[in-house]
């Protein structure tokens, strides 16, 4: 969720600390460590992930993606760089949401069994980059 955040923040040079919560493995997930903290950020809208700069405290990916971008100078300098910005943003977020539904689908692999190119052994393995 958080790591296009990041990216930006490498990309920019920001000096930041990565907060991380640990939940465990599944099926026992154990959120207590999040919300022993979650009400006590001063975010008006407690969530994952969260950004607090200075005295601006902001939650939401894109929300946080959005002022990063223009903290640093990267929304574009005219309305027309503006405009195919705000338009690639919206075409990434719906791919995300599609590429999400399909990773996130409990029955992952069984509807792509009739695809002659997708084998389970040969699947994308992040680790190898």
């Amino acid at each position: 969720m958080a790591h296009a955040i990041r990216l930006l923040l490498e990309y920019t040079d920001a000096q930041y600390e990565d907060k991380m919560y640990s939940i465990g493995d599944a099926p026992d997930y154990d959120r207590t460590q999040w919300l022993s903290e979650k009400f006590k950020l001063g975010l008006d809208f407690p969530n994952l992930p969260y950004l607090i700069d200075g005295a601006h405290r902001l939650t939401q990916s894109n929300a946080i993606l959005r002022y990063l971008a223009r903290k640093h100078n990267l929304c574009g300098e005219t309305e027309e760089e503006r405009i195919r910005i705000d338009i690639l943003e919206n075409q990434l977020m719906d791919t995300r949401m599609q590429l999400g539904r399909i990773c996130y689908s409990p029955d992952f692999v069984s509807p792509r069994v009739g695809w002659p190119w997708f084998r389970q052994e040969k699947a994308f393995k992040p680790h190898a980059l």
